[in-house]
Protein backbone atom coordinates (compact mmCIF):
# COMPACT_ATOMS: atom_id res chain seq x y z
CA UNK A 1 0.00 0.00 0.00
CA UNK A 2 1.48 3.35 -0.98
CA UNK A 3 0.70 6.75 0.43
CA UNK A 4 2.03 10.25 -0.05
CA UNK A 5 5.47 11.03 1.34
CA UNK A 6 5.59 10.47 5.11
CA UNK A 7 1.80 10.29 5.27
CA UNK A 8 0.29 8.40 8.18
CA UNK A 9 -2.83 6.37 7.64
CA UNK A 10 -5.46 6.29 10.41
CA UNK A 11 -4.29 4.06 13.25
CA UNK A 12 -6.26 0.98 14.11
CA UNK A 13 -6.01 -1.66 16.79
CA UNK A 14 -3.78 -4.51 15.71
CA UNK A 15 -5.55 -7.68 14.63
CA UNK A 16 -4.83 -10.73 16.77
CA UNK A 17 -3.32 -13.92 15.38
CA UNK A 18 -2.73 -17.43 16.63
CA UNK A 19 -0.86 -17.46 19.91
CA UNK A 20 2.76 -18.17 18.96
CA UNK A 21 1.60 -19.55 15.62
CA UNK A 22 2.38 -17.99 12.27
CA UNK A 23 3.13 -14.58 13.85
CA UNK A 24 2.21 -11.59 11.69
CA UNK A 25 0.89 -13.75 8.89
CA UNK A 26 -2.80 -14.32 9.43
CA UNK A 27 -6.01 -12.88 10.78
CA UNK A 28 -7.54 -16.28 11.46
CA UNK A 29 -8.81 -16.62 15.03
CA UNK A 30 -7.57 -19.20 17.52
CA UNK A 31 -8.65 -22.63 16.19
CA UNK A 32 -11.18 -24.75 18.04
CA UNK A 33 -11.75 -27.53 15.50
CA UNK A 34 -9.62 -30.68 15.74
CA UNK A 35 -6.88 -30.91 13.13
CA UNK A 36 -7.51 -33.13 10.12
CA UNK A 37 -5.12 -35.17 7.97
CA UNK A 38 -4.14 -34.19 4.44
CA UNK A 39 -4.86 -37.82 3.46
CA UNK A 40 -8.49 -37.07 2.66
CA UNK A 41 -7.76 -33.86 0.74
CA UNK A 42 -6.77 -33.02 -2.78
CA UNK A 43 -4.64 -29.90 -3.13
CA UNK A 44 -7.55 -28.01 -4.67
CA UNK A 45 -9.36 -28.42 -1.33
CA UNK A 46 -6.51 -27.00 0.79
CA UNK A 47 -6.06 -23.30 1.59
CA UNK A 48 -2.51 -22.20 2.51
CA UNK A 49 -1.11 -19.58 4.86
CA UNK A 50 2.54 -18.94 3.98
CA UNK A 51 5.18 -16.52 5.17
CA UNK A 52 8.92 -15.96 5.28
CA UNK A 53 10.05 -13.69 8.11
CA UNK A 54 13.48 -12.26 8.77
CA UNK A 55 15.15 -10.51 11.69
CA UNK A 56 18.10 -9.62 9.46
CA UNK A 57 20.19 -12.58 10.62
CA UNK A 58 18.11 -15.47 9.34
CA UNK A 59 14.85 -16.22 7.55
CA UNK A 60 12.21 -18.47 9.03
CA UNK A 61 9.70 -19.93 6.58
CA UNK A 62 6.23 -20.82 7.87
CA UNK A 63 3.44 -22.79 6.23
CA UNK A 64 0.02 -23.92 7.40
CA UNK A 65 -2.73 -25.68 5.47
CA UNK A 66 -6.46 -25.53 6.13
CA UNK A 67 -9.37 -27.73 5.08
CA UNK A 68 -12.76 -26.49 3.93
CA UNK A 69 -14.05 -26.76 7.50
CA UNK A 70 -11.44 -24.26 8.61
CA UNK A 71 -9.50 -26.87 10.58
CA UNK A 72 -5.72 -27.09 10.40
CA UNK A 73 -4.38 -29.92 8.26
CA UNK A 74 -1.67 -32.24 9.52
CA UNK A 75 0.62 -33.71 6.87
CA UNK A 76 0.14 -37.40 6.20
CA UNK A 77 3.26 -39.57 6.10
CA UNK A 78 3.13 -39.46 2.30
CA UNK A 79 3.04 -35.64 2.12
CA UNK A 80 5.82 -33.11 2.71
CA UNK A 81 6.35 -29.35 2.68
CA UNK A 82 9.73 -28.04 1.58
CA UNK A 83 11.17 -24.59 1.11
CA UNK A 84 14.03 -23.26 -1.00
CA UNK A 85 15.85 -19.98 -0.33
CA UNK A 86 18.78 -19.35 -2.65
CA UNK A 87 20.73 -22.62 -2.89
CA UNK A 88 19.31 -24.05 0.35
CA UNK A 89 16.38 -26.48 0.44
CA UNK A 90 14.93 -27.76 3.71
CA UNK A 91 11.98 -29.86 4.72
CA UNK A 92 9.59 -27.91 6.93
CA UNK A 93 9.16 -29.46 10.37
CA UNK A 94 5.90 -29.70 12.28
CA UNK A 95 5.10 -27.41 15.21
CA UNK A 96 1.90 -28.36 17.04
CA UNK A 97 0.08 -26.42 19.75
CA UNK A 98 -3.27 -27.96 20.52
CA UNK A 99 -5.39 -27.89 17.36
CA UNK A 100 -3.01 -25.44 15.67
CA UNK A 101 -0.38 -26.98 13.39
CA UNK A 102 2.17 -25.23 11.23
CA UNK A 103 5.48 -26.17 9.59
CA UNK A 104 8.72 -24.19 9.61
CA UNK A 105 12.41 -24.15 8.66
CA UNK A 106 15.28 -21.68 9.03
CA UNK A 107 17.60 -20.30 6.34
CA UNK A 108 20.57 -17.96 6.11
CA UNK A 109 19.69 -14.36 5.25
CA UNK A 110 21.18 -13.20 1.92
CA UNK A 111 22.38 -9.62 1.60
CA UNK A 112 19.62 -8.78 -0.89
CA UNK A 113 15.91 -9.41 -1.31
CA UNK A 114 15.19 -13.07 -1.97
CA UNK A 115 12.35 -15.41 -2.89
CA UNK A 116 11.34 -18.31 -0.66
CA UNK A 117 9.75 -21.07 -2.73
CA UNK A 118 7.42 -23.29 -0.71
CA UNK A 119 6.40 -26.64 -2.21
CA UNK A 120 3.82 -29.26 -1.26
CA UNK A 121 4.81 -32.70 -2.54
CA UNK A 122 3.18 -36.12 -2.37
CA UNK A 123 5.06 -39.41 -2.30
CA UNK A 124 3.68 -40.46 -5.67
CA UNK A 125 5.55 -37.55 -7.24
CA UNK A 126 2.64 -35.17 -7.61
CA UNK A 127 3.50 -31.59 -6.77
CA UNK A 128 0.62 -30.04 -4.95
CA UNK A 129 1.75 -26.51 -5.47
CA UNK A 130 4.81 -24.30 -5.58
CA UNK A 131 4.34 -20.84 -4.10
CA UNK A 132 6.77 -17.95 -3.80
CA UNK A 133 7.07 -15.47 -0.95
CA UNK A 134 9.30 -12.45 -1.55
CA UNK A 135 11.44 -11.40 1.43
CA UNK A 136 12.55 -7.74 1.41
CA UNK A 137 16.23 -6.86 1.65
CA UNK A 138 17.66 -6.54 5.18
CA UNK A 139 17.78 -3.06 6.70
CA UNK A 140 19.05 -1.32 9.81
CA UNK A 141 16.93 1.04 11.90
CA UNK A 142 17.52 4.02 14.18
CA UNK A 143 15.04 6.35 15.87
CA UNK A 144 15.42 10.08 16.35
CA UNK A 145 15.07 11.77 18.78
CA UNK A 146 16.41 9.10 21.12
CA UNK A 147 15.72 7.81 23.67
CA UNK A 148 12.44 9.74 24.09
CA UNK A 149 9.85 11.52 21.97
CA UNK A 150 7.02 13.86 22.95
CA UNK A 151 3.44 12.90 22.18
CA UNK A 152 3.23 16.21 20.31
CA UNK A 153 6.44 15.56 18.42
CA UNK A 154 7.57 13.61 15.37
CA UNK A 155 9.63 10.45 15.44
CA UNK A 156 12.10 10.06 12.58
CA UNK A 157 12.82 6.48 11.53
CA UNK A 158 16.03 5.99 9.57
CA UNK A 159 15.96 2.76 7.56
CA UNK A 160 19.10 2.46 5.42
CA UNK A 161 18.45 0.49 2.27
CA UNK A 162 14.72 1.23 2.03
CA UNK A 163 13.15 3.79 -0.25
CA UNK A 164 16.45 4.70 -1.88
CA UNK A 165 14.99 4.59 -5.39
CA UNK A 166 11.31 5.30 -4.72
CA UNK A 167 8.61 5.25 -2.08
CA UNK A 168 8.06 2.17 0.07
CA UNK A 169 5.79 1.48 3.01
CA UNK A 170 6.47 0.38 6.57
CA UNK A 171 3.96 -1.12 8.96
CA UNK A 172 4.58 -0.05 12.54
CA UNK A 173 3.24 -1.85 15.61
CA UNK A 174 3.28 0.18 18.83
CA UNK A 175 2.89 -1.45 22.24
CA UNK A 176 2.72 0.47 25.52
CA UNK A 177 0.49 0.83 28.58
CA UNK A 178 -0.16 4.52 27.83
CA UNK A 179 -1.57 3.74 24.36
CA UNK A 180 -5.26 3.19 23.77
CA UNK A 181 -5.95 -0.55 24.12
CA UNK A 182 -2.23 -0.93 24.86
CA UNK A 183 -1.56 -1.50 21.19
CA UNK A 184 -1.82 0.55 18.01
CA UNK A 185 -0.60 0.24 14.43
CA UNK A 186 0.22 2.60 11.59
CA UNK A 187 1.49 2.60 8.04
CA UNK A 188 4.06 5.22 7.03
CA UNK A 189 5.79 5.95 3.75
CA UNK A 190 9.57 5.78 3.54
CA UNK A 191 11.57 7.65 0.95
CA UNK A 192 15.29 8.29 0.72
CA UNK A 193 15.75 5.87 3.64
CA UNK A 194 13.66 7.91 6.10
CA UNK A 195 10.10 7.94 7.43
CA UNK A 196 8.33 10.29 9.84
CA UNK A 197 5.72 9.24 12.39
CA UNK A 198 3.55 12.03 13.80
CA UNK A 199 3.11 10.90 17.41
CA UNK A 200 0.24 13.33 18.03
CA UNK A 201 -2.15 11.13 16.05
CA UNK A 202 -1.41 8.02 18.12
CA UNK A 203 -4.45 7.46 20.39
CA UNK A 204 -3.64 7.42 24.11
CA UNK A 205 -5.24 5.48 26.92
CA UNK A 206 -5.37 8.67 28.99
CA UNK A 207 -4.54 12.01 27.42
CA UNK A 208 -3.53 13.44 30.79
CA UNK A 209 -0.86 10.79 31.44
CA UNK A 210 0.69 9.70 28.17
CA UNK A 211 4.13 8.70 29.48
CA UNK A 212 5.39 5.15 29.04
CA UNK A 213 7.94 3.04 27.22
CA UNK A 214 6.70 2.14 23.75
CA UNK A 215 8.04 -0.87 21.88
CA UNK A 216 7.96 -0.40 18.13
CA UNK A 217 7.98 -3.29 15.70
CA UNK A 218 8.78 -1.99 12.22
CA UNK A 219 8.01 -4.23 9.25
CA UNK A 220 8.85 -4.03 5.58
CA UNK A 221 6.64 -6.42 3.62
CA UNK A 222 6.48 -7.97 0.18
CA UNK A 223 3.91 -10.36 -1.19
CA UNK A 224 4.47 -13.09 -3.76
CA UNK A 225 2.16 -15.63 -5.32
CA UNK A 226 0.35 -18.73 -4.16
CA UNK A 227 0.23 -21.64 -6.56
CA UNK A 228 -3.29 -21.67 -8.06
CA UNK A 229 -3.45 -25.41 -7.45
CA UNK A 230 -4.43 -24.51 -3.88
CA UNK A 231 -7.88 -23.36 -2.86
CA UNK A 232 -8.12 -19.63 -2.20
CA UNK A 233 -9.92 -18.69 1.00
CA UNK A 234 -10.04 -14.99 1.85
CA UNK A 235 -10.15 -15.81 5.57
CA UNK A 236 -6.89 -17.75 5.70
CA UNK A 237 -4.93 -17.48 2.46
CA UNK A 238 -1.85 -15.37 3.17
CA UNK A 239 1.56 -15.03 1.57
CA UNK A 240 3.90 -12.47 3.06
CA UNK A 241 7.63 -11.87 3.14
CA UNK A 242 8.61 -9.77 6.14
CA UNK A 243 11.71 -8.00 7.42
CA UNK A 244 11.06 -6.94 11.02
CA UNK A 245 13.05 -4.82 13.46
CA UNK A 246 12.21 -3.84 17.03
CA UNK A 247 13.21 -0.71 18.92
CA UNK A 248 12.01 1.05 22.09
CA UNK A 249 11.34 4.74 22.73
CA UNK A 250 9.88 6.60 25.69
CA UNK A 251 6.73 8.57 25.04
CA UNK A 252 6.58 11.77 27.10
CA UNK A 253 3.99 14.50 27.62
Amino acid sequence: MRTSLFALLPLVTLVGCFSKTLPDTTTTTTPTKPAESTTAYEVADMAPSLSAQSDGGHIRVYAALFGKSGAFLELAATDTLTATVGSETHRLLEVKEGNAIHYEADFAQPALAVAATISFVRADGRHGGESQVMVPAPFAMTLSPAPAVSHTGTLAIDVPGLGASGTESLEIELNGVCLKNGKQSAIVSVRSEKALLDMSVVPLADATAPECDVEMGVKAQNAGQVDPAFRHDVLVTEFQGVQRRVATTHLTK
